[in-house]
């Protein structure tokens, strides 16, 4: 996990899974005492800066319709079905 400390108290958390593309977020949160420095939000521009700063060319937010996704420029991808039969 990532952790964003303020004043040495943890404020923002991300739970990333890797991938050889790049990160792709599994679920993020932030300490609602901490939110006038919007913890949330700066962690996860770290997280983007870090995945740049490694030449990945994705960060995946993968699937969900969380408005949070659609401000950060995420764009919806579709998703395959494959059915195998006998």
């Amino acid at each position: 996990p990532m952790v964003l400390r303020i004043g040495g108290r943890p404020a923002a958390g991300l739970l990333q899974l890797g991938s050889h593309r790049g990160p792709m977020l599994w679920n993020c949160g932030y300490d609602p005492a901490m939110a006038q420095w919007s913890p949330g939000s700066v962690a996860m521009a770290m997280a983007i800066e870090q995945a740049i700063q490694t030449g990945r060319p994705d960060f995946d937010l993968l699937r969900g319709g969380e408005p949070y996704k659609r401000r950060l420029g995420a764009r919806p991808t579709g998703l395959f079905r494959i059915v195998l039969s006998r």
